[in-house]
C-alpha cells in the first residue's frame, strides 16, 4: 500500500512540473516540430556534457535576420 502511495505521489509531482511545459506545446505553431527540436537540442546538450559548440555560421544568419527585421 506505501509503494503505491509513493508512486501515486511521485506522478502527481511529475504531472505538475509538467503544466508550465503545456503552455509552450499549446502555444507552438507546430507542436510536433516544436517537441523534435526540444528532444534534438536535449540529446546535443547530453553528448557535449551541457558545453555545446558554437556555431559561427547560425549567428551570422541570426545577426543578418535581426537586422533585417530592424
Amino acid at each position: 500500500m506505501a509503494i503505491s502511495i509513493e508512486m501515486g505521489l511521485k506522478g502527481l509531482h511529475s504531472r505538475a512540473e509538467a503544466i508550465d511545459q503545456e503552455r509552450l506545446l499549446d502555444n507552438a505553431l507546430d507542436p510536433y516540430a516544436f517537441v523534435k527540436d526540444a528532444y534534438l537540442q536535449h540529446m546535443d546538450y547530453k553528448v557535449y556534457d551541457g558545453d555545446m559548440p558554437v556555431n559561427q555560421e547560425n549567428d551570422e544568419l541570426l545577426d543578418e535576420y535581426l537586422d533585417e527585421l530592424d
